[in-house]
């Protein structure tokens, strides 16, 4: 993918070019030449059009500078990932995730302006080790959008990545920021399930809660300090138990 964005950046100025010259007639006995320029005329095509389906959505528009901190996950800046969208894979392009608005960002190939990526076409992304997927209406009943997939077994664990702005008055002034939270849901028998709290933990994984409770004990994991890593590893262990 490297090598088409390279292509692409490099020649779709000159294209139309490349176009002319590889279109000129060839000698009749040349048929190996004119089969060999008949394929890299349409490899290219493939891979300009392959590229351009991520600039297919609308332009993104910045947030309010005027709010304390940012609406993105990870980074203000844009971070090299893999992207499965519209049935390719993309490696290594620049991404942003807003968790504001639940949109991911893209920079359109002449570097000027972003792009707001076709939600509904992006099945995954991968951020510095972050996976996300999408859910789409009706596929679950969990509302629509993306979710970080944090633990992938018969019992799955998903969290939604979530920056509000918040409004607050000192003295005279008012601040206004954003506010950073996740939610966990936990898949436990054919529906995903809200993760609210520890006890909430314990009722969805009754059956083996004393094992449970052990292992977190073993590896020193307080629910109420590291909730993340509790749930990835209740939900390993009850995997590994009921199955």
């Amino acid at each position: 993918m490297r090598k088409i964005l390279c292509i692409l950046f490099a020649c779709c100025g000159p294209c139309c070019a490349i176009t002319q010259v590889f279109s000129q007639p060839v000698p009749s006995d040349s048929l190996q030449v004119q089969q060999a320029f008949d394929q890299a005329i349409d490899y290219f095509s493939r891979s300009v059009g392959e590229v351009r389906l991520l600039y297919n959505g609308s332009q993104y528009l910045d947030y309010d500078r005027t709010v304390k901190g940012d609406p993105y996950f990870l980074s203000t800046g844009m971070v090299s990932g893999n992207l499965y969208y519209d049935g390719t894979l993309y490696r290594q392009v620049p991404l942003q995730y807003d968790i504001q608005h639940d949109q991911l960002v893209t920079l359109h190939f002449n570097q000027v302006y972003k792009v707001r990526l076709v939600e509904d076409k992006v099945s995954y992304f991968e951020l510095e080790g972050h996976h996300f997927i999408r859910l789409r209406d009706r596929e679950s009943n969990l509302p629509a959008g993306f979710y970080e997939q944090l633990y992938n077994g018969p019992t799955r664990l998903l969290a939604r990545r979530v920056k509000k702005v918040q409004e607050k008055t000192r003295a005279a002034d008012m601040e206004i920021n954003f506010t950073e939270s996740s939610s966990y849901y936990l898949y436990r028998e054919g529906t995903f399930r809200a993760v609210t709290s520890r006890n909430s933990l314990w009722r969805l994984l009754a059956p083996h809660k004393k094992e449970l409770l052990q292992n977190l004990k073993n590896q020193h994991i307080k629910y109420r300090k590291q909730p993340e890593q509790a749930l990835v590893e209740s939900a390993r262990l009850f995997d590994r138990l009921n199955h």
